[in-house]
């Protein structure tokens, strides 16, 4: 009688079934079945179990069953047994090719009890009809599961639950609703600094080493700290700290603004473990999904100043006062800083940073204190002439005009859906005149195309029209949060970082040295006058009739 030294061989995978399947496949009750086989049979002598707990079926390539691979090439193993064909795999291509191919080369014996096959006693038509048809059952049920949990995610997706494993930082799963992502108030402070030294001027390596500076845990070992166990595939050890691109992703991301952005990596089937980039138009995207810890409008700005070119002091990492904010008005160029001494006197001015390089423009030179001389009497007449804007805003709230009313007076808009309307019409008309005889068939053709044009155009502009419109309303709802800002920087004497970046989008300089200051929600404000100017001159015309 021959001897065999078995393996018995246990997986169980987290998508096998119902709760009452998973306890039959359990891996204790595995172990004991097989055991309890081999026990009644005097051939067969265990020398070793491998577990393969949490696997798929779909694919091969698990950690115990490569070293049990291994046993088999070394000799140590010649018998393997499983409780049934769907524990050794689920791959009827893969499970076919071991059962039929690789261990009958290597002379291993090869047991499904439950299946009642054993390869030394098989016939031709058990190795060659009936086990390709169960491994393809199987094969069959792992592309069902797998069809299942993918659409049960992207069901979960589309409704804004969040279905990753781990929470993303500066948040942490809801443990009222798994799927729900709530504000971890430690990491959200770190979050919040980020964003600020962003808009401060400081470079994504500025901000890891002043976080590291100040002892803040990287993502990787916070999750870690908190007794997770979590692995990313963008950390470089143990000691993981903070750098340029774990702040850069945070920066990037716009689950901080409580939108969730899912489904971006997908599996390249239920058989292969990799995943790939999916195309951006079919990522899930839901907005309000959670509370967001940063508003929309610090998030506009920093993904503003994440493009821009920040100069910064090398030994420090400080931002200088005008990091990202001057531009060359000729070119489009940033202006890079210099600074000249003498007799013990720095002077910084700025200069075009394509003229800098290839001379290609010119200098656009303009000093720093010129600078900041102009902006504080232009920063105090902007201050003074945007409080007025929202007082005369505050008081039209309080005799009960509505947000439908402001909308009312948008002359521009008006006459944008008045255009439209045109178009579609003369558009439509075409068809009778070309019943009638009036154009023919390549008049029509040339009108429609210049109709379907014009059309196109004026829907395009009542679209962003509507879009200003929204921001507007949305000032108009928060006037006095908007004075009380103001207040703060009432009758300034210098300029600062905070002031620059609270109000400035970016200024450019002339070679003569005129400046042209681009505020923040300048076209918002120019709308804003507009609408009141209208109001009015209708209200002066109503009550004059």
């Amino acid at each position: 009688m021959t001897m065999y030294n078995a393996a018995i061989y246990l997986r169980l995978s987290k998508d096998d079934g119902e709760e009452g399947k998973r306890e039959s496949n359990s891996i204790t009750n595995q172990r004991n079945l097989l055991r309890a086989y081999a026990k009644d049979r005097l051939d067969l002598k265990i020398i070793d179990e491998y577990i393969d707990d949490g696997y798929s079926g779909a694919t091969f390539v698990r950690p115990s069953f490569i070293k049990m691979m291994e046993d088999v090439d070394s000799g140590k193993v010649n018998c393997i047994i499983v409780k049934d064909l769907s524990r050794f795999g689920r791959d009827y291509i893969e499970s076919g090719r071991y059962i039929q191919k690789i261990f009958p080369a290597k002379n291993i014996r090869f047991i499904a009890v439950n299946d009642n096959y054993d390869s030394i006693t098989a016939d031709t038509a058990e190795s060659h009809l009936v086990l390709p048809v169960k491994n393809f059952v199987n094969d069959s049920y792992c592309r069902d599961i797998s069809t299942k949990v993918k659409s049960s995610q992207q069901i979960k997706r589309k409704k804004g639950e969040f279905i990753g494993a781990f929470a993303t930082y500066g948040y942490k799963k809801n443990p009222k609703k798994k799927n729900s992502l709530i504000i971890d108030e430690r990491a959200s402070l770190v979050v919040k600094l980020i964003f600020n030294s962003k808009l401060e001027g400081y470079s994504n390596q500025g901000i890891a080493t002043k976080l590291n500076e100040l002892g803040y845990l990287s993502p990787l070992s916070y999750k870690q700290d908190n007794g997770s166990n979590f692995i990313s595939g963008f950390s470089n050890g143990i000691d993981s700290k903070w750098n340029a691109k774990n702040v850069g992703r945070i920066l990037k991301n716009k689950v901080y603004i409580g939108i969730l952005e899912q489904g971006k990596r997908v599996k390249i089937n239920y058989k292969i473990d990799k995943r790939i980039k999916a195309s951006e138009s079919d990522w899930i995207v839901v907005e309000d999904a959670h509370e967001p810890m940063i508003s929309k409008d610090v998030f506009e700005r920093v993904q503003d100043m994440c493009n821009r070119d920040l100069y910064l002091n090398e030994r420090t990492d400080n931002p200088h006062l005008f990091s990202g904010m001057l531009y060359c008005k000729d070119c489009g160029s940033s202006l890079i800083r210099r600074a000249n001494k003498y007799k013990g006197r720095e002077t910084v001015f700025y200069i075009c940073s394509t003229y800098n390089k290839k001379k290609e423009c010119t200098r656009h030179s303009i000093k720093q204190e010129d600078l900041e001389k102009v902006l504080v009497d232009t920063f105090n007449y902007y201050f003074v002439y945007t409080t007025n804007l929202y007082e005369k805003i505050v008081e039209l709230r309080l005799q009960q005009v509505k947000e439908e009313d402001f909308a009312s007076h948008d002359e521009k808009l008006i006459r944008l859906e008045s255009s439209a309307k045109k178009y579609r019409a003369l558009k439509s008309a075409l068809y009778d005149d070309l019943k009638e005889g009036i154009i023919d068939e390549n008049e029509f053709a040339r009108f429609r195309t210049i109709y379907t044009i014009k059309t196109q155009d004026a829907e395009i502009a009542i679209k962003k029209q509507e879009e200003l419109l929204t921001k507007v309303l949305e000032n108009i709802r928060n006037a006095e949060s908007y004075l009380r800002k103001l207040e703060t920087f009432k009758e300034i004497k210098k300029v600062t970082r905070n002031i620059l970046i609270s109000v400035v989008d970016k200024i450019l300089v002339s070679e003569d040295k005129d400046l042209e200051i681009v505020f923040h929600e300048q076209e918002e404000h120019a709308y804003l006058e507009e609408i009141l100017a209208s109001y009015n001159n209708k209200k002066i015309l109503k009550e004059a009739i």
